[in-house]
């Protein structure tokens, strides 16, 4: 799983920034237990759909099981580093 391409889609008013991250890939249920040790995971159904999010100390992420797009939540200094461990979380996943 790789991210074929990022954007930023709003810049809060605390700092934060919102990245709007498309996957090569969709989401599996699989890609979520596989992060579960990473942070905290919760599900919620609409529908039929399923929304996810995950959260860490660094930063937060969310969208929806079987789509493409996610949206990624983090201070603006941590940047860098958040790109870095996003990269490895998407890379370590088949």
């Amino acid at each position: 799983m790789k991210i074929i391409k990022s954007r930023i889609s709003s810049k809060c008013t605390d700092g934060s920034i919102v990245n709007e991250c498309t996957l090569d890939i969709p989401v599996s249920d699989g890609f979520l237990q596989s992060i579960q040790a990473k942070g905290e995971v919760s599900t919620k159904q609409l529908g039929n759909n399923t929304l996810f999010t995950f959260s860490c100390d660094l930063f937060s992420m969310k969208g929806m099981v079987g789509d493409t797009i996610i949206y990624v939540s983090h201070r603006k200094e941590d940047a860098d580093t958040v790109q870095s461990v996003i990269s490895s979380i998407f890379e370590k996943y088949p």
